[in-house]
């Protein structure tokens, strides 16, 4: 999947107003594109992200958007979703918060720090982590999905994100619903 990512400090001040960055009429034609994996310092990374020029005052955030749309919608019975991120993310779809892992609660900017750090292995920072979306936010057209980043520290030596979706049928959806309890239970969530 091509995603729109911002991961310029200076330019996030007008795009974080009132949250417009998430929203599917905001124009992020000027946002460069990639592919995830997105982040920088691991081996693993598609996409690489600036970090700035100042290895002790690294970017906290970095914004990412995509399109899609949902196939045959009437079949689905539940859109699933699994994201990986170092250290922290927010999924937002049509601009509706729909999964937080590892940031504070309230109100995330661009300058949020992730609760604590993922690591120190790269098997653990990539770890999935299984969401649902409700079907009641996802249009029958075009739908945004968008993500904000975030850095633990300002001097973290590695960020990375990335996004899987799926439209699940009957038989697939109550495996994965299994999945995202488990995941819940396991890690104190609770959602």
């Amino acid at each position: 999947t091509v995603w729109r990512c911002l991961d310029r400090p200076r330019l996030f001040a007008g795009v974080w107003k009132k949250g417009l960055w998430r929203r599917r009429e905001f124009d992020d034609s000027s946002w460069y594109q990639g592919t995830g994996v997105f982040g920088y310092g691991d081996a693993d990374v598609t996409t690489v992200l600036s970090y700035g020029d100042n290895p002790q005052q690294k970017p906290v955030s970095a914004l990412f958007r995509t399109r899609f749309r949902l196939p045959n919608p009437s079949n689905a019975v539940v859109l699933g979703g699994r994201l990986c991120c170092d250290d922290g993310a927010v999924v937002y779809v049509n601009g509706t918060e729909v999964f937080r892992f590892n940031l504070p609660r309230g109100e995330v900017r661009h300058d949020t720090f992730a609760l604590r750090s993922v690591g120190p292995d790269l098997k653990s920072e990539r770890n999935w982590r299984p969401f649902v979306v409700p079907l009641s936010l996802v249009n029958d057209g075009e739908n945004l999905m968008a993500v904000s980043a975030h850095q633990a520290t300002s001097t973290s030596g590695d960020l990375a994100m990335s996004l899987e979706l799926y439209a699940l049928d009957d038989k697939e959806a109550a495996d994965f619903q299994e999945e995202v309890k488990t995941y819940a239970a396991d890690s104190g969530t609770g959602s």
